[in-house]
Order: C-alpha cells, then structure tokens, then sequence
C-alpha cells in the first residue's frame, strides 16, 4: 500500500477479464481477498519480470506482450484442463517464457539486428541465435531464471518452449509445466488452428474441438491483459 504504481497495477490486473471478476475491485485488501495471494503473487512477479526490460524497443516488446498474454492463457487454459493443477503456476510460465528475447534486445542490439538478417535470409531463429550468440534466447532466458532463484520447473519451461517433439520425449523427469508452455507458445503464434500439425496434437493430447472452444475466450482475454499490463 505503500508504493502507489504497484497498487495501481495490483488493481489493474485485479479487475482486467484475465482473471474473470464479477464485481469491480476497489482496494488493495478486495483485490488479495478476490485473486488469493498466490495468484496476486505471481501475477505481479510477473509484470514486475517484463517491466525491467522495457527499454528493449516499444513495437517489439508490445509483439512480446501480445505473444505470452496469448501464451498465459493458453497454458492456464491447458494446465486446468488436462492435469487439473498448476494453473497459475501455468499462467506465470506463459507470460514470462520468452523473458530471453528482451534480454537480447536490449542488451545485444548489434547481434539481434544480425539475427534478424540471418532470419530473413532464410536461417532458423534459434540457429540465427547459436551462430550469433552462441545460445538461444530460451537457454538465455532460463539461465536468468536460474540467477533469479526462481523454481526449476519454470526455468524448465523457459529452457524448452521452442523444444521440437522428439526433443521433449527425450527429456528424463520434465516437469508438466514444460509440456503445457511448449503447447501453448506453440497454440499462441499459430496464424490458425487448422495449420496445427497431427504430431503436435498427438503429443500434447490435443484435439481441435476443445481447442476452438478454448479460442475465442483465449482471445479476449488476451486483449485484455494486454492493454492492462502493457
């Protein structure tokens, strides 16, 4: 109650539609007693996260902001239906896994413009990354996860959210976290459900019907928590 930013955006968050409040929320004290410490707590980890990389570059990190608001809810939405546990845990690794590409831009601005050349010139972008970088914006982002102390199945789903299939199968002991945040990046840049691949669906034990129910509350949501946390 003290800092007056981080009460603004308490209240902000508590009465976007990411997290589907009935009555509007007033005070600090009605927003902890309607979202429960626990996701008030990684709700502002989370903000808190991104907001120290904002001097990266507006256009991008508002493409940042749009790409894990999408992810949040996708793997929330996944966390609740398939394991029926860790949804804000879920919600937290969406919103913050791709905490390596700020990193790069703002503290590597030649190297990514060389990474862009390279993505445009037709290289992968985790190639790009490794040739330039010598790591990926994943591997960068969960070795922050790691100096931050934060628990190992988010860095887990930091480190492997781009993963391939054959790459999470061979992955001894994975937490589900990082199953349901490879998903739901994957689900989150996806120009349409149609384009999803048999094996995607297949691993992730997915199926398109429950996947287009899920969509269009996914994508007001995500709205939502964009113009809130943005």
């Amino acid at each position: 109650q003290e800092d007056p930013i981080l009460s603004v955006q308490v209240l902000r968050l508590a009465n976007s539609t990411f997290f589907g409040m009935r009555n509007r929320v007033g005070t600090l004290k009605q927003a902890v007693v309607a979202l429960g410490i626990r996701a008030l707590r990684h709700a502002m980890m989370s903000t808190m996260v991104l907001d120290h990389f904002k001097g990266a570059g507006v256009s991008k990190i508002q493409k940042l902001w749009e790409h894990s608001s999408r992810s949040s809810l996708w793997a929330r939405a996944l966390a609740r239906v398939q394991i029926g546990r860790m949804a804000e845990e879920a919600m937290v690794a969406g919103l913050i896994h791709e905490i390596g590409r700020p990193v790069v831009l703002q503290y590597f601005g030649s190297e990514s413009a060389q990474i862009d050349h390279r993505v445009h010139e037709g290289e992968s972008e985790s190639l790009a990354e490794r040739n330039v970088l010598g790591a990926t914006h994943a591997e960068i982002g969960a070795h922050l996860g790691t100096i931050w102390n934060l628990p190992v199945d988010l860095t887990q789903a930091i480190f492997h959210h781009h993963a391939s299939m054959d790459h999470l199968r061979a992955i001894p002991h994975a937490s589900p976290l990082a199953g349901i945040v490879n998903a739901a990046c994957h689900l989150a840049e996806a120009p349409s459900l149609n384009d999803l691949e048999d094996e995607f669906l297949d691993y992730h034990r997915l199926n398109l019907d429950m996947l287009r129910s899920l969509a269009p509350q996914i994508a007001e949501s995500a709205k939502s928590i964009t113009e809130t946390l943005a």
